[in-house]
């Protein structure tokens, strides 16, 4: 078995600390912009699916709110507002890219693994936006006595719960496991190498 690399570890570590600090630095001025990009395509995507309409998509301080019109019949909308903090689901990006950097020396493919990271952060926070949103009408039509519980609601609060307590937490750990297991296998044992 080869021993680790002391330099390759200690490029690691300097890399990982940069990375964070500079994209934290540019993220704390991206972030508002992102989250009402994010926000808007997720709203129609959630309006999409529910048989809604995207009213606005506005953006107020950290929040961006989204409003979303329900047929109601007769030519009457019921409108559906939905707060969305964009800090509360991309809080880790700044993590995440730097641990994406700090692998970039072990990377095979480096232009495509940043490409991939990229798609996969945006993917999960629009999986957190969409059934974010998802949830809260669905919640918000059971209290309303539009629409009944059952295995539709149940499926909507797991899916919810899910991507924001152990999907969104760990989103730096999926991308590194992510990168490493699809780009890294030149570090990887013999009998494991493709």
């Amino acid at each position: 078995m080869q021993k680790p690399d002391l330099k390759k570890a200690l490029l690691s570590c300097a890399i990982f600390a940069m990375a964070y600090l500079a994209s934290l630095l540019l993220w704390t001025q991206v972030e508002p912009f992102y989250g009402l990009l994010v926000t808007h395509l997720s709203s129609g995507i959630t309006a999409f699916l529910r048989g809604l309409r995207v009213d606005s998509v506005a953006l107020k301080g950290g929040t961006v709110l989204a409003t979303l019109a329900r047929p109601m019949g007769y030519g009457n909308e019921m409108l559906i507002d939905l707060p969305v903090k964009t800090a509360a689901y991309s809080f880790n990006v700044p993590l995440s890219l730097a641990v994406a950097a700090a692998l970039f020396p072990h990377l095979q493919k480096r232009a495509r693994a940043c490409l991939e990271t990229g798609v996969m952060l945006v993917a999960i926070h629009l999986l957190f936006v969409v059934s974010s949103q998802n949830w809260e009408i669905t919640r918000l039509l059971i209290q309303k006595g539009l629409a009944s519980g059952g295995l539709p609601a149940a499926l909507s609060q797991f899916l919810w719960v899910f991507t924001n307590n152990l999907v969104v937490r760990f989103e730096p750990f999926l991308v590194g496991i992510y990168l490493f297991a699809r780009f890294g296998k030149q570090n990887w044992p013999k009998g494991v190498r493709e």
